[in-house]
This record gives structure tokens, sequence and C-alpha cells, in this order.
């Protein structure tokens, strides 16, 4: 049995075909055609062209504008499929994520003129929000981009750590068009253009991070760049809209390259655990090695599972709530009504033994919530087994981490709290400050 039988029928069939045209390519231009062009400090041109003529380019993409149709899901398994032959390539990432904002709130012009080219490969598109004084806190940015008298916009500001602008022909820029401190909400203010990368007034100035991928990354000045009307995308001042349709695909796509270098990185330890064999018996004999392979492989399909389930709820548009079981032995999660049976499967003996062996602490993970208009945490605690630790009283401890702190709420979330009797609760702002205010084991609360 194999990943692709725990997924929906079609689905398998489609990460199948996907991994298929892939190896098209990886079978041509492999790891040491890659590490060769990040040692040289150029960009995998032939590879990228490779991948136009198989197809890759197009996924993801409407048919009316070259692509092969379908969502992000396709292209997350193609992103995938390159990283599990250590070939991953950011600006794949970078190229199919931007270009979801353009298709999804561009007009048919500005599809036709800036994402049909990137599935023939005529044009690339990287992407550029980070600046060094607003790195995740994106609404901490101060590059800003004026209108002028004629109706176009002079861009001028910095963003930094900006991926294979190099080797790319557009670059989709976030920038605030009502500064910071003249918003009502800091979320407003924010525009999305795409600029020419050879528009004047750009400047880049390559960065020394010590990652040895052909994707170099780069420090980019704005200085008076004239940017034409007809590439801004959506409307002024509303950017932060249709942000997350870019940031939301980046993160699936993030994943695929994880788990992809993952797979890689696991099916050369165990190629090693067969070989090496210092008394005559092969160490992969040995269950010392063989359970943490195992265990990471199960890490792996567990995460895959989430993965695609995560990327078809946002092809289909279900991505705004989250509910989530835990207890011992049981470990689930849902978007919107949609179940992850088969990755429950894989993580329960792994919950089982985390419960019964270490604190009582049971930390469900951190929650990324910017992007949404309204955040509803919904927890249930099944389990009835009491610990006690540090002299503490005995009774199960919850912790739900919030990125309050970082902006990332519109206000304070609805945590919705049920469980035995003797739990004790607690809420984790961004900063690590904990508070037991206002919460019950027996009724829904509001955070502090």
């Amino acid at each position: 049995m194999t990943i692709d039988d725990h997924l929906a029928p079609y689905l398998g069939d489609v990460r199948a075909a996907v991994h298929e045209a892939a190896r098209g390519v990886t079978d041509r231009f492999d790891r040491a055609y890659w590490v060769e062009c990040a040692r040289a400090g150029r960009f995998t041109d032939e590879m990228w062209q490779a991948m136009v003529e198989q197809g890759l380019l197009g996924l993801g993409v409407p048919e009316e504008y070259g692509g092969s149709g379908a969502g992000i899901t396709d292209a997350v398994a193609a992103m995938e499929a390159i990283s599990r032959a250590g070939t991953p390539i950011a600006l794949y990432i970078l190229t199919c994520f931007a270009r979801e904002t353009i298709i999804r709130h561009g007009t048919p012009e500005q599809n036709r003129a800036l994402v049909a080219p990137t599935v023939t490969g005529e044009q690339r598109m990287c992407f550029a929000i980070t600046e060094p004084d607003a790195g995740t806190n994106s609404f901490a940015m101060t590059t800003f981009a004026e209108r002028t008298i004629d109706g176009d916009f002079l861009i001028n500001g910095q963003k930094i750590f900006i991926s294979a602008i190099d080797a790319s022909d557009t670059v989709m820029v976030v920038v605030r068009t009502t500064r910071a401190t003249e918003a009502a909400d800091k979320r407003q203010g924010l525009s999305i253009f795409v600029v020419d990368v050879d528009t004047p007034g750009i400047e880049m100035h390559p960065l020394d991070i010590g990652i040895v991928m052909p994707d170099r990354q780069y420090s980019v000045f704005f200085t008076d760049v004239r940017v034409p009307a007809d590439r801004l995308i959506g409307e002024v001042d509303e950017g932060f809209r249709y942000l997350f349709d870019a940031l939301n695909s980046e993160r699936l796509l993030a994943a695929a390259w994880a788990l992809g270098v993952g797979d890689y990185a696991l099916h050369k330890a165990v190629e090693y655990a067969r070989e090496r064999a210092p008394f005559g018996k092969p160490i992969g004999g040995y269950q010392g090695v063989q359970h943490p392979l195992a265990r990471a492989k199960a890490n792996l399909d567990a995460a895959r599972l989430v993965m695609y389930t995560a990327s078809q709820a946002f092809d289909s548009g279900v991505n705004d709530t989250w509910n989530i079981t835990a207890g011992a032995g049981n470990m689930s999660a849902n978007t919107g009504g949609t179940d992850f049976p088969a990755s429950q499967r894989v993580l329960s003996p792994t919950m089982s033994w985390q419960t019964a062996n270490a604190t009582n602490t049971l930390d469900l993970g951190a929650f990324s919530c910017l992007g949404y208009t309204s955040v509803t945490i919904r927890v249930r605690v099944s389990s009835t087994a009491t610990v006690a630790a540090n002299g503490a009283d005995a009774g199960d401890f919850l912790r739900v981490y919030a990125d309050v702190d970082g902006g990332g709420f519109p206000g304070s979330p609805d945590i919705q709290v049920e469980g035995n009797a003797n739990a004790r609760w607690g809420f984790t702002t961004g900063t690590g400050a904990a508070s037991t205010a206002g919460w019950s084991p027996s009724r829904p609360s509001r955070t502090p």
C-alpha cells in the first residue's frame, strides 16, 4: 500500500501522474546537476525549460491562459516530486504562488499578460514582501507606492531575502499605499504590484546566506520605480484581502518542498543502513536503527496527508475553520468538517506514547491565523487520565498557542473548551505570557 491509497481516489491518480511527469525532468537533471548549478552560482535554466516542456509550469493555471486547469494541489504534487529527487527549485514555488493572486483577483488582461507567459516559459515571476524591519510582521513594512499625476505609481523602499530575482522577469511586490501610521486598521493600506525586474530604479545586491542552492537571495532597493497603473492587482489599499491567496498557497508549496526533501533524506538514510555493516550485518537489521527510520516515515506520510487535505480545502475555498480533538491515544483535525482519518491512524500510536510518557502538558501546536476575519478555536479534551508534575495538582493542562502579539488576530479569538472537571486550563500568547483568566472546562470563553 502506498500513500496514494490513503488519498481520495482521484487525488492519488493525479499525484501519481504529476510525479511521473516530474520524473521526466529529474531523470535528466539530477542532484549532481542541481549541486553543480548551486556551487557555480547559476540558475537551473535547462531544468526549468524541461519543466515547461513537461507541463509543470501549467499546473494550477486555467486552461484559457494556457494551463492545465485544476488548482494548487497539482503544483504541490510537482514541488513534492522534484524535491524528492533532491532538486528543489524555490522559483517554482514563487512563480506558482505569486500568480495565484493574479488568477483569483486579476483582470483577464493581466492574466494574459502576466500569467500566460509563465506557462510557456517566456517569463518567470518571483515575490517580494520581506523588509529589514518587517519580517513576519508584514504590517510594519514601509516600502511605499505613491500615485503620480498621470495615474502611474512610484515605488520607493527596500526588500530583503528576495529569492531568484536575478533569474526572474517580473516580481510581485507588496507595498503600502497608505502608511501604517495613517491607516485606521493596520491591515488596510497594502497594495500589490507586478513589476518588471529590469525597470529603472531597481537595484539588487546578492546576499551570502550560506545555503547551497541555485536560487540566490538578494536585497532589493526601489528608487522612484515607475509602475503603470495596469500592474496594480485588484484595488488600491485592498491588497491584504488578496495577499493570502498567495501566502496560503506558498505554505502548501513550501510544505511540499520540506516533505520532498524529507523523503530524499530518508531514502539516503535507508540506503546507508542497508550498506553499512561494520560487524558483518547491515546496521538496518537492528531495531535501534529501524525504529527511528520507521517513525520518520510515519511522520512524513501523516504530514503529507494533512498537506494534501489542506491543498484540496484551499482549492475548494474551505479554509476558515479548524476543529481540533486531542486526548490520550487520539489526535485529529479537520477543516470545514473534512476529516483527516488516515493521518489520525498514523499519529494515534505516537500521540498515546507521548501522552503516557511525557509531562502533564499536552501541546496541540501552533495556529497561523493571519488573513482571517474571525477566529474560533474549538478544543475538546477527551482524556480522563490525571498526571502530576513538579508538585502541581493532578489534572490535564491544555495550552493553546496563538499569535496574538504578532498581530495575527483581528481581535481576541473565541476559545470554546470542554473537558473533564479536574482539568486545568491556560492560554499562552505569542510572547509566552500565560493566563488562566476566563477559562472554564465546561463553557465557551473568550481569551484575555
